[in-house]
């Protein structure tokens, strides 16, 4: 199971999820890592400079929130070409993730709390299948 071993894993806070409410999502040490790394750039990057750090932990060159169709259009759909992968969404990533947890034997209740859905409900009527 992913979050059985907590030494591996780190919580993440997330404050702009999908249902407008705050949650904690877990990530790997490593990527954790990576992201802790990535905003001490951008807090080094802004220093000196007459200009706050972007809110946002991916911006475009001028500070600004990314376009989600340029993301998609000029990065995502281009990465899965440049790799020879089929053309998904990328929303299709995250049904993968929720699903592949179920698979794996999480429970339910892990699978909403990590995919921020209001209800088991909802996780149950998305993934009822993939449940063992």
């Amino acid at each position: 199971m992913l979050h059985s071993n907590p030494t591996e894993l780190y919580q993440w806070p997330v404050d702009h999820a999908e249902n407008g409410k705050s949650r904690r999502i877990d990530l790997s040490t490593r990527l954790a890592e990576v992201l802790k790394q990535h905003l001490v750039t951008q807090e080094l990057e802004v220093l000196g400079k007459d200009r706050p750090k972007p809110e946002w932990v991916f911006y475009t060159k001028i500070g600004t929130r990314l376009d989600p169709d340029n993301v998609r259009q000029q990065g995502f759909y281009k990465l899965l070409e440049q790799n020879e992968i089929r053309r998904v969404r990328i929303h299709d990533l995250r049904h993968t993730f929720a699903t592949r947890l179920l698979m794996n034997g999480e429970s339910p209740a892990y699978v909403k709390e990590q995919m921020g859905h209001s209800s088991i409900q909802v996780t149950v009527d998305l993934y009822y299948h993939w449940i063992p």
